[in-house]
C-alpha cells in the first residue's frame, strides 16, 4: 500500500470491520536488513514508500476473523508533482509506492532517465495466491510465497505464479492478474535498486 496524500497515519486507512487488538498488523520495509519491519499504526505514511498491511488469513495472528472484505480510506492534501524516494542499489529490493490519486504508468517510470541507471527494470506486484506457510523461507515461523509475486517490464506483465495450495476465502482468479502497465493509486510494489538514486 501507498498513500496519495500528505501526512496520512498507516493505522487510519483501514475500514472495514471492528477488529480484535493485533488483528492486523503494518509494515515497512528496512533496505538495511532487507527485511519487514513491524511500525505503530500512528506512523505517518511517506510519499512514494510502499507498506505492507496484514489481515485475516494466516497472518491473522491467532485470531478468528470474518471472512469480509477490508477497504484502505486515504483523506487528505492529495500530492503531486516530482516525488522521489532514495534508493538502495548493489541489487536490493527496495518497497516504493504508487504516490499519485490516479494511476501510475509504470513504462515512463521504468523509462525515466533518472531511474534507467537505478532500477533493475522490473516491478514486482503482490498478489494474495497462498496461505503463509513454515515451508518458505523467510524470517517468520509463517512466510507466503514468492511466487506470488507478478512481474511487469517495458515488455510487458506476467501473471504470479500458479500454486498447489489455495485459498478457500480468496477467489482464484487473483492468479490471472496480469499487470497491465497502470498502476492504481494506493498500491505498493518491490523494485530491485542497480544504483543509489
Amino acid at each position: 500500500m501507498s498513500s496519495p496524500v500528505a501526512g496520512q497515519a498507516i493505522g487510519s486507512t483501514y475500514t472495514g470491520p471492528d477488529l480484535p487488538a493485533q488483528a492486523y498488523r503494518q509494515y515497512k520495509w528496512n533496505t538495511t536488513t532487507q527485511a519487514y519491519e513491524l511500525i505503530p499504526e500512528s506512523e505517518i505514511m511517506m510519499p512514494g514508500i510502499g507498506y505492507i498491511e496484514t489481515t485475516g488469513g494466516n497472518g491473522n495472528f491467532g485470531q478468528n476473523l470474518p471472512n469480509v472484505e477490508y477497504k484502505q480510506t486515504y483523506a487528505g492534501v492529495q500530492n503531486n508533482g516530482t516525488i522521489t524516494v532514495p534508493i538502495v542499489g548493489n541489487n536490493q529490493l527496495n518497497l516504493l509506492g504508487n504516490p499519485y490519486p490516479d494511476h501510475l504508468d509504470l513504462d515512463s517510470f521504468l523509462l525515466d532517465p533518472v531511474n534507467l541507471n537505478v532500477v533493475n527494470g522490473s516491478i514486482y506486484l503482490w498478489t494474495h495466491n497462498t496461505n503463509a506457510s513454515g515451508s518458505n523461507p523467510g524470517p517468520s515461523p509463517l512466510n507466503f510465497s514468492t511466487s506470488d509475486y507478478a512481474i511487469y517490464n517495458i515488455l510487458g506483465g506476467v501473471r504470479a505464479g500458479r500454486n498447489n495450495v489455495s485459498l478457500s476465502n480468496i477467489n482464484d482468479t487473483n492468479n490471472s492478474f496480469i499487470p497491465n502497465g497502470k498502476l492504481q493509486f494506493g498500491t505498493g510494489f518491490f523494485i530491485v535498486g542497480t544504483g543509489g538514486g
